[in-house]
Parts: structure tokens; C-alpha cells; sequence
């Protein structure tokens, strides 16, 4: 199976999501053919961003639609069956014909209070950017159950579409692993996590304080950060262990061999890999029963989940307690070792996300639905940067959309400069054969109602209806007369910024003669008898306090807002009294 694996980062660097990324891809590549897509596209787009002389902050998550159009074109090049990744402003933007899956430990809720960066503004693009990854993906594959249920709270996700699959250790897997008897003189409890506060260390020290009063033998090693004066405390500290050193990996190895306990008292763990690795070597785990924490460390398993919020004291007791009861700590060893051969490795991760591809690329071969992209033809001028960005999140994630940016034709008259700007838009899509299209100017804007359903379905039933013209929303009118439960048709119209074209009229369009005093919403009805509008509207202008070809609007600020509010309002009007009295 060919797969394409996205990441801005190196999957082969060990320290890079603490070594995550490195055993997915290699257990990947062990099975199947693998390349890694995405080498310094963050850096592209940083770079972009600089030079388009913006003074915003860079975020990857404002460029989705050029990271997905530069992903998309590579992965078609590449033929490949599958599409898996972790980087969730990687999907957004990706048209491709194949099963794309991601791959995550948690959602943006509940990482967020982990972030340093707390801005707002960031917060609510990064979760909009989630919610349209998990809605454009084939599959999604969390780590832990407590994962799933987050992103079907949060982003009303179906259950079916995510998959619940473990992650492994990321270690090699230890030879001549045997369950463990509590009968050495001296327990060894082990502590690891290069974050002191977030991982609870201070409880761990307590811990051990608590144990030595109590005249129970201990010796307490803590990996992975620094703990002041321990020779006084009588700690074993490796303040640093490099996965990427041999040695270094000999000095972890032969802690957990020794090893009786594994404590983590931890405020906040999406998963916690640390579970994995001390379930290998028969090390039952004793920590906080928060986040994910519960998906590889099931409570009598392979360790014990204390709450939240237990003391010093509690994880004292627990440790005396379960390691005098000789019974009960070799079933805890002799099933932590279990869990690890069955549920935590890296080889049975593999394994399920293949069941997982399978299943999907059957699904697409079989399925049998109708995939409808409309083409829509943007008119933008390359200097107005802020209109682009802003039309560019308009259809970010809408994948029933094929978007193509048309430069406006310029012209001292503005309205002609726009008449132009459509011809040329009507040119391009006769020669792309294109029987339906939307023209779409930079200032149009979704509104609530819009949706694909509801979009497409209007689109069909207009032209069974006879339809040329179809508007996703408009500024003004004469006479509207309803024609379906959610079109009208409409005799004059005003705004231009989302019209739905239908062939028949293409060539009328382009033969006629435009001139200095017309205006192109005007002449459109003249052109055909056979316009409608969708109610509720799907689309409305922005108001960026300028246009070229209204002046009107520059002198008036707000106009542009007050007309569509009394157009929804007259329609509104006639929308009730046909439900009212509902004759059609």
C-alpha cells in the first residue's frame, strides 16, 4: 500500500512529539510504502506571509487553502492510496480521491489551557481550523475513547468516523521481560516527565518523604527533569534521557528492569506513552485518572487510577499497600506485561489503522454517490490582499466548491471594469466546458443558512425549473413571486456578489454591448426573464467601506448592510405569508 504521510516536521527526528511521529512512521514504512510529503511548507508559508508585507501575526492555519492546494497537487503526482497525517491545517484544503485519515491525541479544547499562546483570536481560528480538519477527513484515529467523545461534544462528529486505536512505546521493545514478585527488600519507584510542575513531581517528592517515615524501603528515580538537592533527598536524578542515544537508552532500560512502580500524579495527559513503556517491562503504573490517562492504564490492570486531586498521602498508601499484597501486585505485572503485548505496541497500531484504510478505500470504490464540484470563478484584484484572504476563508473546507481566481479587468468606469471581469470569467469557463458556474466577487460573504444541501439542491431544482440566473442573495428588488419553498423568482435585482449561471445564458452575456451607464446587476435582468433568488439568502456582501463601482457606498458607510437587512425584511414578509397560506 502506498502512503503519503503529511508533516511539516521530520518524521525521523525521535525527539520530535516525544519520538511519536518517528515510531508511526517507521512501523508505517515497515509494512508499507511510505513517503513523507510536507518538508517545510510552514517555512513556505511563514515566508509568504512576510513578503506579502503583512504585520500580523503568522499563524499556519491562515494559509490552509495554499498549503492544500501545493499537498493536493503533489499527492495526485504521487499516486498513493492513502492519505495519513497529524497536522490538521494540512486537510483542510486537500481535493483528493483517496481515503485521508488523521491522527491525533486530543482536540483543541482540551489542549488550549497547555498553550503559552492564549490569544482569543488564535483559539478561535485554530478550532474552526479543527472542526473543518475532522469534518473534510475520511477517518479519524484518537488515541483514547476520552479523545473521541471530546471531538463528537465539541464538533458534533458522527461516532462511526472515528476510530479508537492505542499508541505504542516509544522504545524498542525489551528482551526477557517476566513478571514481577514483590519480594526484594527495596521497592523502586520511578518518576518520568520533562514537565516538573505539569507531571506533578512535588507530589511524587512528597510521596516519598511520606513512604521513608513510614519505615517503608524505597528508592525514588526521577527521569526527565531536575530535582533540587537530591543527593540530600536521596533521589537518583537523570535530569536528561536522549532516545536517540544508545547509552542513554541503556540507562532508561535498566531503570524499568529494576523498576516496581511506575507515579504520575499528572495535572493534564492526552494519552501518556509513558504507560506503554512501563507496561512493557511489567512496571504497573499508579497516577491521576485525568484526560486520556485511562485509555493505556486501565484501573487493576496494568496499575491503579487514583483521582484527580489525591494527596501525597493517598499515593503513599497505595504504593505500601499493593506492594505488600504479593498476589495482587504479580497480577498487576504479569497483566501490565499482557496489555503491552496486545494493546500497547506500535506493531498492533499498525495493524488496526491498516483494517482501518481498507475499510475505507472499500468504501469509496463501492459507494455509490454523486460527487458534484461547482466550478466558482473569484474576481479579485491581485493588490487588494485583504479581499483575497477574506474570499479565501469563504470557501475554505467546502469542498463542493472548485475555485478559481480571476484577475479584474481594470477600467476607469468601474461598472465596466466588472462587466469585463464576468465576461472573462464566462470565456474561461465555455473553454473548460463548464455548464453550470458560480461568479463569485471578493466581498461575498456565507451567511448562517448557507450549506451543501441546501446550496445544491436549490442549484438542481432551479434548473429543472428553466433557471439562468440564480442569486445567493441580493440588495434590492421589484417584484419577487414564490416559485419552490426556498426560491423566487425576481424581475429586478441589485448585488452581484454570488450568482449561480447557467449556460443558456453565457453567450448572451458575452455578445452584449456594455455601456458607460449601465451597471451590471441591471442589465443581467434585462438579458433574462428567467432570474431567482434563494430565501433564506446564503450569501451577503461584506462592507469593506469601498467600492469601485458603487460609489454611492463610499460616501454612505453602512449602506451596503441597511439594503440587504431591507431586502431579507420584504422577503421575510413574502416568505410568511406563502408558508401562511401555503398555496405551492
Amino acid at each position: 500500500m502506498r502512503i503519503a504521510y503529511l508533516s511539516n516536521n521530520s518524521p525521523e527526528n525521535i525527539h520530535d512529539w516525544s519520538g511519536t511521529p518517528y515510531h508511526m512512521y517507521a512501523v508505517l514504512k515497515k509494512h508499507h510504502d511510505v513517503d513523507w510529503i510536507g518538508c517545510g511548507v510552514i517555512n513556505g508559508a511563514r515566508w509568504y506571509h512576510l513578503l506579502s508585507g503583512k504585520d500580523d501575526t503568522f499563524y499556519p492555519e491562515k494559509y490552509c487553502m495554499e498549503i492544500g492546494r501545493f499537498l493536493t497537487r503533489i499527492i495526485h503526482e504521487g499516486h498513493y492510496d492513502v492519505v495519513i497525517t497529524s497536522t490538521y491545517h494540512f486537510c483542510v484544503n486537500l481535493h483528493v480521491d483517496i481515503p485521508v485519515i488523521f491522527v491525533s491525541d486530543v482536540i483543541f479544547d482540551a489542549f488550549k489551557p497547555c498553550l503559552k499562546n492564549q490569544d482569543p483570536k488564535y483559539h478561535e481560528l485554530a478550532r474552526e481550523t479543527e472542526r473543518l480538519c475532522l469534518e473534510k477527513v475520511d477517518g479519524i484515529v484518537y488515541s483514547s475513547q476520552w479523545a473521541k467523545e471530546g471531538a463528537i461534544k465539541a464538533y458534533g462528529i458522527l461516532p462511526d468516523k472515528i476510530h479508537v486505536v492505542e499508541f505504542g512505546a516509544n522504545m524498542p521493545t525489551p528482551n526477557k521481560i517476566e513478571a514481577k514478585h514483590a519480594c526484594e527488600e527495596v521497592c523502586n519507584i520511578v518518576f518520568v516527565g520533562r514537565d516538573a510542575i505539569g507531571k506533578g513531581l512535588q507530589t511524587v517528592l512528597d510521596t516519598y518523604c511520606i513512604l521513608q517515615r513510614m519505615s517503608f524501603p524505597c528508592q525514588l528515580t526521577v527521569i526527565g527533569c531536575q530535582v533540587n538537592d537530591s543527593e540530600n533527598l536521596g533521589v537518583v536524578n537523570y535530569p536528561m534521557i536522549d532516545k536517540a542515544s544508545y547509552k542513554d537508552m541503556e540507562v532508561y532500560d535498566g531503570v524499568l528492569r529494576k523498576a516496581h512502580f511506575l507515579i504520575l500524579p499528572t495535572k493534564f495527559d492526552a494519552f501518556g506513552i509513558v504507560f506503554c513503556e512501563a507496561s512493557a517491562y511489567g512496571v504497573p503504573s499508579i497516577a491521576a485518572d485525568v484526560g486520556g490517562v485511562s485509555q493505556p492504564l486501565r484501573d487493576g490492570v496494568n496499575g491503579i487510577l487514583l483521582p484527580p486531586d489525591a494527596s501525597a498521602e493517598t499515593y503513599a498508601d497505595t504504593i505500601q499497600q499493593t506492594y505488600k499484597d504479593k498476589r495482587l501486585y504479580y497480577h498487576l505485572s504479569a497483566s501490565s506485561i499482557k496489555e503491552f503485548k496486545n494493546r500497547l505496541n506500535w506493531n498492533n497500531w499498525c495493524l488496526r489503522i491498516t483494517e482501518v484504510v481498507i475499510n475505507l478505500i472499500q468504501e469509496k470504490k463501492t459507494e455509490e454517490k454523486d460527487v458534484f464540484y461547482l466550478p466558482v470563478y473569484v474576481i479579485n484584484l491581485p493588490e487588494r490582499v485583504e479581499r483575497r484572504r477574506h474570499i479565501e476563508k469563504q470557501f475554505l473546507g467546502k469542498d463542493e466548491f472548485e475555485v478559481t481566481f480571476v484577475e479584474a479587468v481594470k477600467h476607469e468606469i468601474g461598472a465596466a471594469g466588472l462587466w469585463n471581469s464576468l465576461r472573462k470569467c464566462i470565456q474561461m469557463a465555455i473553454e473548460r466546458g463548464d455548464d453550470i458556474i458560480v461568479v463569485c466577487e471578493d466581498d461575498h460573504i456565507f451567511t448562517e443558512y448557507y450549506s451543501k444541501e441546501y446550496f445544491l439542491s436549490n442549484v438542481i431544482g432551479a434548473s429543472q425549473q428553466g433557471a439562468e440566473i440564480l442569486s445567493g442573495g441580493i440588495s434590492n428588488f421589484r417584484q419577487a413571486i414564490p416559485v419552490s419553498e426556498n426560491r423566487y423568482w425576481i424581475d429586478k435585482f441589485f448585488a452581484t456578489q454570488f450568482i449561480v449561471l447557467y449556460k443558456s445564458v453565457f453567450h448572451r452575456i458575452l455578445e452584449y454591448e456594455f455601456k458607460d451607464t449601465d451597471a451590471e446587476d441591471l442589465v443581467l435582468p434585462e438579458l433574462s426573464n428567467r432570474c431567482m433568488v434563494l430565501f433564506p439568502f446564503i450569501s451577503e456582501q461584506y462592507d469593506f467601506g469601498h467600492s469601485d463601482v458603487t460609489l454611492v457606498h463610499n460616501e454612505r458607510p453602512g449602506l451596503v448592510t441597511e439594503m440587504f437587512k431591507r431586502a431579507k425584511e420584504r422577503l421575510s414578509f413574502i416568505h410568511h405569508i406563502r408558508n401562511r397560506f401555503s398555496y405551492i
